[in-house]
């Protein structure tokens, strides 16, 4: 090989002229000249009243923040974690093929630029109360008439269908040289919906999307503007620790006021390497790293566990299906989703906002309950609960009265999805069999509730590229050879496991009429009938914080 082709200068000089104060970071450098006029369309603005943590905030009074703030520090992270890997290029001599790197090499301020805005855009699919969108609206047949699958899915028609076009423009008339075309074929790579979101959409056979919109991980290729969109790609969002968990984990524990300890961010990008496996890029994290991202992995389980899968949080999540089945809220979102999907009209998602449904929630919330019913129909008396139990009273009529931890081992029946309904029915008959039996207490089957979640060791995005951990030994700042570990078997061995959380609630009128001797004597029973059925003792997983 040439030794000259390694000796292209590398110049990631990029135009920042401006800066934003972020709690997080202190100063995000920015481009006025690209990224803001990205950050100035409706598309980035619309996330402004979105919050990042959907109803949290009805927990967590601080949890305020938006995904507005979380996807400008998500490009901040990704802009320091590709940095990084470009800044190593020139140690990596005679270890990579050139033909790999090669655009690392000739573009690297192009490659800068698409991952800082591929985490400017990677959320802006969402839709209202974010998630809760996708459960209720995006992934069900019944309520849009199709299924959209969900955010990212959405997302990338914004992107391909409106914002592509925008960011060739903004390239080409900033004045920076930087090569537009490149970053935009590489973006693509990125936004695309992974592989395994396919089985979840009907936008295939309606002719909206093709196989190529998604992401196929079945043939990875060894194209050079391949190889460098994988590993944009990475950095962003498919990966054990991407900018996107990074940000999020420490964004989320500062305003929700949630200790888990120290995320060094610095460090798990700087112990990062990129090396080749089989003619692929892939990023692989040095021993001297392993603990940290142990403690990233516990401490994603902790936010888990604490803050996404609060026991009133998910309360609240169900009470939003509620709402947004309302007869003007189902009318007016599918709508304006239709519009965008079948007509292209996609400046409509800036009337899908939190604030849209805060604005219909607050009209209706003096309403009696006759009045209701004009707007949302046989449902206007569960709707009439949900608004006084978020904005009255911020009490929901259900109370949690006990959680399980289980390791997932056993609990097979329990998620899946031919049995799961049934065992979760099988378990309530038990309990209020049990509790009639031994107390003397008559409980309708509609009083007591039961979830069952999953807190998963790692993302589930992070299989979407490869399914394997790339462990480097280095000498000084170069690897100089690598171990291969599958995840899962990497997680299991260092203790990271998966979690399943039994979540009992009982209808809060039900609740407050038990004396303190007959809930204690109820939680013993329910405990016995769970230990009976999943023939499991609860087992809380260690976990560093």
């Amino acid at each position: 090989m040439d030794q000259r082709l390694y000796e292209i200068p590398l110049t990631r000089f990029m135009p920042f002229n401006a800066v934003i104060h972020d709690v997080i970071y202190d100063y995000i450098p920015y481009s006025k000249d690209i990224e803001a006029q990205v950050m100035d369309t409706w598309v980035l603005q619309r996330l402004r009243y979105l919050y990042q943590l959907q109803l949290t905030h009805l927990v967590y009074p601080s949890a305020t923040h938006t995904r507005f703030s979380h996807s400008i520090g998500v490009m901040h992270v990704a802009y320091k974690f590709m940095n990084n890997l470009l800044s190593r290029l020139d140690t990596l001599r005679n270890k990579i093929p050139y033909e790999e790197v090669r655009v690392f090499y000739n573009k690297p301020r192009e490659v800068l630029v698409a991952a800082r805005i591929a985490g400017l855009l990677h959320d802006i699919g969402h839709g209202p109360f974010s998630h809760s969108f996708d459960r209720y609206v995006y992934s069900k047949t019944n309520y849009l008439g199709y299924r959209i699958g969900n955010h990212e899915i959405l997302g990338y028609l914004i992107y391909r269908d409106y914002l592509r076009k925008h960011v060739l423009g903004v390239l080409k008339s900033s004045g920076t040289g930087i090569d537009p075309d490149t970053v935009v074929e590489l973006l693509d790579r990125v936004m695309k919906p992974p592989e395994g979101a396919i089985i979840g959409t009907d936008l295939l056979s309606m002719g909206i999307l093709g196989k190529d919109d998604f992401y196929l991980k079945e043939a990875p290729s060894t194209d050079p503007l391949d190889q460098a969109g994988r590993i944009v790609r990475m950095v962003v969002r498919d990966f054990l620790y991407p900018a996107d968990i990074l940000d999020y984990l420490i964004r989320d524990s500062y305003y929700t006021k949630t200790p888990i300890g120290m995320i060094n961010v610095d460090w798990l990008i700087l112990q990062t390497y990129l090396v080749s496996h089989k003619g692929l890029l892939v990023p692989a994290i040095s021993d001297k790293g392993l603990d940290d991202l142990i403690r990233l992995l516990n401490a994603r389980k902790f936010m888990y566990k604490n803050v996404y899968l609060h026991p009133v949080n998910l309360a609240f999540d169900e009470l939003m299906g509620t709402v947004f089945e309302c007869d003007e809220i189902k009318s007016m979102v599918t709508e304006t989703i239709d519009k965008m999907i079948r007509e292209g009209e996609y400046n409509l998602y800036t009337t899908l906002t939190d604030h849209t449904i805060y604005g219909l929630i607050l009209k209706w919330s003096n309403l009696s309950i006759d009045k209701l019913h004009h707007y949302c129909g046989e449902r206007a008396r569960d709707v009439l609960d949900t608004i006084k139990g978020i904005l009255h009273y911020r009490k929901m009529p259900w109370k949690k009265i006990v959680r399980y931890h289980f390791p997932k081992k056993g609990m097979s029946l329990f998620l899946s999805k031919k049995y799961g309904n049934k065992m979760i029915d099988l378990l309530l008959t038990g309990i209020i069999e049990n509790v009639r039996d031994s107390l003397g207490i008559d409980i309708e089957h509609d009083k007591i509730k039961i979830k069952i979640t999953k807190i998963t060791a790692y993302p589930t995005s992070a299989k979407e590229i490869t399914e394997y951990v790339y462990i480097a030994r280095t000498r000084g700042e170069t690897p100089i050879d690598f171990r291969i570990e599958n995840i899962d078997s990497f997680v299991k061995k260092r203790g990271v496991e998966d979690e399943i959380l039994i979540t009992v609630y009982m209808w809060r009128e039900l609740y407050n009429s038990l004396s303190d001797e007959q809930l204690k004597n109820m939680l013993s029973l329910i405990e016995e009938e769970i230990r009976e059925i999943t023939g499991l003792r609860e087992k809380v997983i260690p976990e560093t914080s």
